[in-house]
Order: structure tokens, then sequence, then C-alpha cells
């Protein structure tokens, strides 16, 4: 008699499991896609303002430096020759105060033509340039001084980019004529940007381009 009770048991439970059938998946929500089969929704954009552009604060501009890895900045290109075997261009100084400029200009002014000289559309040279600077300039202004040599005194140049940040840089284009002159030639680029853009002993790898 027990065994078929048991027996009757076991064929009421094969029954239950049977007609259970598979187990219904959940629907799809928001994170997952639609129910009805439809795509998932796309990835979030690479930046927080959505879309496939860099937020306007990441593409220069005139705004002050805000943190961001493309300040904006303006440039004064100063020719001022001197010919030195032993330094190793280009030389990039941070120039953060009128103090330090003033001190730059004494500790060169024998090594390289800073009283006078080619500056850019100007003849007034390094010192003419550097005269806009003072301490209310330097309250709110931080100054790059990029210092660089070239085979040829026809060459000019054009600052193309400054980047901050955890990977700073500067890239330099080159202007190269097709006929040019054989004398060398020493120049000051002033890169001028909003204050603590850089910390005063910041490494700045420059790439020249042509």
């Amino acid at each position: 008699m027990k065994k078929l009770i048991i027996i009757a048991l076991c064929i009421v439970l094969a029954a239950l499991t049977a007609c259970s059938g598979p187990p219904v998946p959940e629907a799809a929500g928001a994170e997952g896609g639609s129910a009805d089969g439809g795509s998932a929704p796309a990835a979030p954009s690479e930046f927080p303002n959505g879309g496939g552009d860099a937020p306007e604060d990441l593409q220069g501009g005139s705004e002050p430096f805000d943190g961001t890895a493309a300040p904006a900045f303006e440039a004064q290109y100063v020719r001022t020759d001197g010919y030195h075997e032993n330094v190793g261009y280009p030389v990039v100084t941070v120039v953060s105060s009128m103090a330090a400029l003033d001190a730059y200009f004494e500790e060169n002014r024998g090594l390289y033509e800073l009283s006078h000289g080619e500056q850019a559309g100007s003849a007034s040279g390094f010192a003419g340039a550097i005269k806009k600077y003072d301490d209310d300039w330097f309250a709110s202004h931080q100054l790059v001084i990029v210092l660089l040599e070239e085979s040829s005194g026809s060459i000019r140049h054009e600052v193309e980019s400054v980047t901050a940040g955890d990977s700073p840089s500067i890239v330099i284009r080159r202007l190269v004529p097709e006929v040019g002159t054989c004398d060398m030639a020493e120049w000051h680029i002033l890169i001028e940007l909003a204050a603590n853009t850089f910390r005063p002993d910041a490494r700045i790898p420059v790439t020249f381009v042509k």
C-alpha cells in the first residue's frame, strides 16, 4: 500500500513539473534594450555635454584658463641671435612674475640680442616686446618663453597649440620658404597664457611640424 502511495506522489510531481514550462525571461528595461526586441540605447557620449565634439572649454578660445587641456593663448615672435654650441634647443622657461622676467632678461642679455633685434611685425625686438608685461599683467597671466635655433634666418614660426594638464606640450609650425638664407638664427617665442596654466618647474615638450 505504501509503495502505491509513493508511486502516485511521484506521478503527480512529474506532471506538475512538465506543466510549469521553462522560466519566462524578464522584460528588458532601460539598460538592456526594449522588450519587443528593439536595439539597446547608444553608449553614453565620451564628452559630458553629449554629442561627438569636445565641449567648448576643450577647444581653446579666449576664456581664462580653467584647468582644461587646451588653454587659450597668444604669442609674440622675436629674433634674438646669439650662437652657442653647448645649448640644447629648444629651451622652455615658465615665467610667472615680473621679477622672474627681469631676472631672465638680465641672465640672457649677454648671450642673445635682447636689447634690440627683429620682432615679427615690428623692429622693437625683445626689450620692446616685453614692455607690455608688468605686475598687473602677471596677476592674471603667465608667460612661457620658448628659445629655439634655426639653420636659416628665413624660417618663421607659428604656435599651433598649447596643451596643459597631465600631458603638457607645445606644437610649433615651422614656416620654411622654398629659398632661404644660410645664416643661423635664434628666436624667442613669448606665449601668453592665463595665470597658473603651468607649474613654474613644468617640463613642457616642444614638437615642431611643417
